[in-house]
């Protein structure tokens, strides 16, 4: 009978750990946009025209000064102030890239609402625990809930930081953060499909 020979196995060879340091610094290079490897996650429109400047103003304006009025009577002049960064950053998603998963309805609103509810928990243990602990936690659940949306840590950060938010005004707090995010979405949902863009691409994601 014929016998057929198996070639030898040879030890599996072990990573140079020289050429694995190298491979770890090369990566801080990034890649050229001419890789085949290299793929843009949102694709990026031309160069901004005066035209695209104009409807950028208008349309953040109508967006935002809604919000500034009706959080000014519903905060107090410290945390309204603050409550518009997140918000401001919510735009520029939503407006400047709607086709983002991270821009989407349910990422924008829950993640606005679930920042706010951890920030005003985590803000009553006060002192510098809520701060280093606060946007870790946020990033966490929203992480596991699939509802990434990176603004809403900066809600965390502004409840977090209040002492005592949630004794003294969490109600007014949390219904200010859910109808702003609440107002952002459906002014994305006027103007970014007149100007052409589907929004949103899905309303839920489970």
């Amino acid at each position: 009978m014929h016998r057929t020979e198996v070639p030898p196995t040879t030890p599996a060879s072990r990573p140079n750990s020289s050429s694995t340091i190298t491979q770890y610094f090369s990566n801080f290079a990034g890649q050229s946009t001419h890789s085949p490897r290299w793929r843009a996650p949102i694709t990026l429109r031309t160069s901004p025209t005066l035209w695209r400047v104009v409807k950028a103003v208008v349309i953040n304006s109508i967006a935002l000064f809604p919000i500034g009025a009706v959080d000014n009577q519903l905060l107090e002049r410290e945390e309204w102030k603050l409550l518009s960064g997140p918000l401001v950053a919510s735009c520029f998603l939503i407006f400047g890239h709607p086709q983002s998963v991270l821009a989407q309805p349910l990422n924008v609103v829950l993640g606005h609402a679930i920042g706010a509810i951890v920030g005003m928990c985590i803000g009553m243990i006060g002192g510098w625990v809520s701060v280093v602990f606060a946007v870790p936690i946020t990033m966490m659940i929203l992480e596991a809930l699939r509802l990434g949306h990176p603004p809403a840590c900066g809600t965390t950060l502004v409840a977090a930081t209040r002492e005592n938010l949630m004794v003294h005004m969490g109600g007014w707090f949390m219904m200010a953060t859910v109808l702003s995010a609440s107002w952002l979405v459906l002014v994305s949902c006027v103007f970014n499909n007149l100007a052409g863009h589907q929004y949103p691409r899905h309303w839920w994601m489970f």
